[in-house]
């Protein structure tokens, strides 16, 4: 068994071809996809992700198990495909050669992030007990819905024209302008330098008052590509301003060769239900495959 690293463009575009061919739009894909554009093209030097593949050596496999891990945070993050191309022997040699790469990370942090299907994962803890006999799995259960644009869903937006909201408009971002404020309304902002990071260096919207210029609802992305705190000052709620904004967003990202992709909270079932409504977001169902 072969164990790469994928540290060059190059690898990173093999990587990304990969991905395209063999898995595009499936969630955990998505991420990688997206942290795999902005590395190649050093768009967020704050974060980096590394990426490995396992090579079986003599053997010709289906397709090809992509792991990667987070280099920013105390966490290991693996990616495979289902098992159902694998030969559960193969599965479970490479899940092995896995835990012992990083057996002493796993150990130092405690923790694992697994995205994967179940059946992977469950391979995946029954194997650290040989390695780590005192680690326990404290992964929550997904609380998340995933939605993204297929081709022809981008096609259709990048052929619309954003919405007309009479008083306001779509804008790029203002750093000087706009960052403390995104900051100061954001409940997960660890800080204003990280939020101006992702501001400067990844894709954002906001929408502005005509009047006063100022930006009354955004919506920004992640380091691993999907659109993220979208949000409308409370006076302005209502009027289809973060929809504006959204569709903005996106509109960047495809223009930039990206998918758009974003989560919702399983317990917001009025967005979920108006989200699964619309016509340029196609639902990830994960119990269809």
């Amino acid at each position: 068994m072969v164990l790469i690293e994928w540290d060059t463009p190059d690898k990173l575009k093999q990587l990304r071809e990969i991905l395209q061919r063999d898995g595009r739009g499936i969630p955990n894909n998505l991420i990688v996809d997206t942290s795999i554009t902005y590395s190649i093209e050093q768009r967020y030097p704050v974060s980096r992700l590394r990426y490995f593949s396992t090579e079986i050596v003599g053997i010709q496999l289906p397709d090809t198990s992509l792991f990667s891990r987070r280099t920013v945070k105390p966490s290991v993050s693996t990616r495979a495909p289902p098992p159902s191309g694998h030969d559960d022997v193969i599965l479970r040699a490479a899940l092995a050669d896995l835990i012992e790469k990083f057996k002493d990370r796993i150990e130092r942090d405690g923790a694992v992030n697994m995205m994967t299907d179940q059946r992977t994962k469950d391979v995946f803890l029954s194997l650290l007990p040989t390695s780590l006999p005192f680690f326990v799995d404290l992964s929550p259960a997904s609380t998340i819905v995933v939605f993204y644009m297929t081709d022809e869903q981008k096609g259709m937006l990048q052929e619309m024209d954003l919405p007309s909201i009479a008083g306001f408009y779509a804008d790029g971002v203002d750093l000087e302008k706009d960052a403390k404020k995104i900051h100061e309304n954001w409940i997960h902002s660890p800080s204003l330098e990280s939020t101006t990071a992702r501001l400067r260096h990844l894709p954002a919207s906001v929408v502005r008052d005509s009047t006063t210029g100022e930006a009354v609802s955004w919506d920004m992305s992640s380091p691993f590509g999907q659109c993220s705190n979208l949000f409308t000052i409370p006076a302005y709620r209502g009027r289809g301003l973060a929809v504006l904004a959204q569709l903005h967003l996106a509109k960047t990202f495809i223009s930039q060769g990206l998918r758009p992709f974003k989560y919702i909270e399983i317990s917001n079932s009025r967005l979920l239900n108006a989200t699964a409504r619309h016509p340029l977001w196609m639902r990830w169902e994960e119990e269809n495959d």
